[in-house]
Parts: structure tokens; sequence; C-alpha cells
């Protein structure tokens, strides 16, 4: 009986002792298990969004520079300069030729305006003279043949001299003009204007052809 007790004890006991055992055991898997999921969720919370965030848009990032480094590191390409208004560089450059010589035979004169000027003598053949402004202009002895005067303004001009032979004198506004001994031989002299004009010796008539 005492036995039966005593083996009864030592199973009890060893009982006991492997359910402590296994309760340590459950309890030490269940703290290795958390820890180990504590560490997990650290180094993915430390490793994973860092290398995300660095890699990616960084690499997008730089070769957005790298592409824009390229881009202003590229020189433009230079341009051929343009003059936007060579006609009018030309014209001003043959105007000063004009003035400080005298002579301007076939000269780009479009619309000039040369009121008040003395241009005694000057040498203006085969110019265009077209729309040129010449009030109160000295044309004495100027040579104009075959020039283009068309629409040229010459009121109160002094017109003495002056060659005129084969020239376009279509629409001229001689109002006023004094027109003395010049030639207009072969001239076209249509739709001009002599309003209050003094013209000698010169083949040009108001309403009618001129006679000597």
């Amino acid at each position: 009986m005492l036995n039966l007790i005593a083996s009864t004890n030592k199973f009890s006991n060893i009982t006991y002792i492997s359910q402590k055992i296994s309760i340590r055991a459950v309890i030490t898997a269940m703290l290795l298990i958390f820890s180990g999921s504590i560490g997990l969720r650290a180094i993915a919370q430390t490793t994973s969004p860092p290398f995300l965030v660095a890699e990616a848009p960084d690499s997008a990032n730089n070769n957005t520079q790298n592409v824009d480094g390229q881009i202003n590191s590229q020189p433009l390409p230079s341009l051929p300069s343009i003059s936007t208004t060579p006609i009018q560089a030309s014209k001003s450059n043959e105007l000063n030729r004009l003035l400080s010589t005298g002579e301007c035979e076939g000269c780009n004169l479009v619309g000039v305006d040369l009121s008040g000027v003395h241009l005694v003598g000057v040498d203006l053949r085969n110019a265009n003279l077209q729309g040129a402004i010449l009030v109160n202009a000295n044309l004495e002895g100027a040579d104009l043949a075959g020039a283009n005067l068309q629409g040229a303004n010459f009121t109160a001009a002094f017109v003495s001299g002056t060659n005129f032979s084969n020239a376009n004198l279509t629409q001229v506004n001689f109002t006023q003009a004094k027109l003395i001994d010049s030639e207009v031989a072969g001239a076209v002299l249509q739709d001009i204007t002599l309003t209050d004009a003094e013209v000698f010796n010169t083949a040009i008539s108001i309403g009618g052809e001129y006679s000597e």
C-alpha cells in the first residue's frame, strides 16, 4: 500500500514537473515568436521604407537632374544676325552719300524727306525718288534725268536749269514752285499739279500743250 502511494506521488510529481516544463516551453516559444515578430517589424520599419523612398524617388530625381543638366549644358545654336530694316539702312547710307558728295546716281530714296535742302547741281540720274518730299528745296542745276519722281512733292521748290528729261513726273506736285529753264523732254507729265506755280521757259503748261 505504501509502495502504491509512493508510486502515485512520484507519478504526480513527474506529471507536475512535465506540465511545468511544458508551460515554460510554451511561454518560451511564445516569447520567441513575439520577440521575433517585433524584430521583423522593426527590421521592416527600419529597412524597407528607406529603401523604397531612397531608391525609387531618388533615382528618378537623379535621372531628371541628369536630363536637365544635359539640356542646360548644351549651348544654344547661334543665329545669324539679320537686319530688321535693311532697306532703311541702305536708304540712310545713300542719303548720306547724296548730302556729302552731291552724287547719288541710281540711288533708292523712296519717300525721302529733303525739305528745304540745297541740292544745287546734284546728280540724281535714274534715282528712285518716288513720293519724295522736296518742299522748299533748291534744285538749281540738278540732274534728274530718268529719275522716278512719281508722287513727289515740290511745293514752293526752286527748280531752275533742272534736267527732268525722260523722268517720271506722274502726279508730281509743283504747287507754288518756280520752274525756270528746266528740261522735260521725254518726261511723263500725267496729272501734275501746277497751282500758283511760276513756269518760265519750261515745256510744261497748265491746261494744254506748251508752245514757245
